[in-house]
């Protein structure tokens, strides 16, 4: 009887792995970006960047684009993620929230926020850090879309243009080469 309960087992334990496959590979996707983004080390632990990389690009999310917003976080928040950051409160369109600082009218041009959502009610949204991330990323995807899958160049939108923005992407480059060294693209 032995032999028949094992391969029935088997078959549950395959279909429920079967069935769990999408969650799962995606959660051991994350585990690896993460690793390789050594997002420990920075002051950034505690935030699920990796993970939030994988829900918004989907399971083939590259280690680029997790270490691109690792390096996005250190360039806005310097690793200093306690929530509420918020930044950038006398702007108009500001203020800018959480550890990637997503500025209250790009939400709102992205349709993240409803349009006539005050810098008050914007402000609170500081308090919910995953929501802060989920935004990030889904800001950063809508500006490597525009610069055409050129990561560097989506960095640099990310922070707006001129300037100051060219001096943002290249702090950004400079972390990358030397925290993942220059071939920081490739996992």
């Amino acid at each position: 009887m032995t032999p028949i309960i094992v391969p029935a087992v088997l078959i549950v334990g395959a279909l429920v792995f079967a069935l769990a496959a999408g969650g799962v590979m995606s959660a051991q996707r994350a585990e690896t970006l993460d690793e390789k983004c050594l997002t420990r080390i920075y002051g950034l632990d505690r935030l699920p960047i990796a993970d939030i990389v994988v829900e918004v690009f989907g399971p083939d999310a590259s280690v680029a684009l997790a270490r691109a917003m690792v390096a996005i976080a250190h360039n806005e928040c310097g690793g200093n993620s306690s929530p509420p950051v918020i930044g950038d409160t006398n702007s108009s369109g500001g203020p800018s929230i959480g550890p990637l600082q997503v500025w209250r009218q790009t939400a709102i041009d992205l349709g993240l926020v409803p349009s006539g959502e005050s810098q008050d009610t914007y402000r609170q949204r500081a308090y919910d850090e995953m929501w802060c991330l989920r935004a990030g990323v889904k800001v950063f995807k809508d500006k490597l879309h525009s610069a055409g899958g050129d990561i560097a160049l989506a960095i640099r939108k990310y922070n707006g243009s001129g300037s100051a923005a060219e001096a943002y992407r290249d702090r950004a480059l400079s972390f990358l080469a030397s925290t993942f060294g220059y071939n920081w693209e490739n996992g």
